[in-house]
């Protein structure tokens, strides 16, 4: 009969504890973005831009698109809790993101989508 008594007064302390921690957690803005799906009305463009893949800073770079050659945009999202790493073009956990500093990173993609002499295809 003690143990159960123990476990009881030693367990409703640390429930309570566990959370009061996570609603205090949960009122804080996260520093990065969580989207579910892509956002409507983002304004990148393909337009004058080369084959590749690019952060999308509006997004907080958890959006990303694929600019094909032709010109056709592609936009993808991150899991929640990683961006659009420019520099190496894959989704990283945000702490290793410069998301401001993307657009400085595009041409990263200049050495996609060439032949083996290294012109554009």
């Amino acid at each position: 009969m003690e143990f159960p008594l123990l476990l009881l007064t030693l367990g409703i302390p640390i429930i309570i504890y566990v959370n009061a921690q996570t609603e205090k957690n949960s009122s804080e803005p996260l520093p990065y973005p969580t989207y579910e799906r892509i956002p409507r009305g983002l304004t990148f463009t393909c337009k004058s831009r080369g084959p590749g893949y690019f952060a999308d800073p509006e997004a907080g770079c958890q959006v990303w698109h694929w600019c094909l050659p032709s010109g056709a945009k592609y936009s993808f999202l991150c899991p929640n809790g990683t961006l659009f790493n420019q520099r190496v073009r894959v989704c990283d956990w945000w702490f290793n993101v410069d998301c401001m500093d993307a657009p400085n990173n595009y041409n990263v993609n200049d050495d996609l989508y060439k032949n083996a002499d290294g012109k554009p295809i």
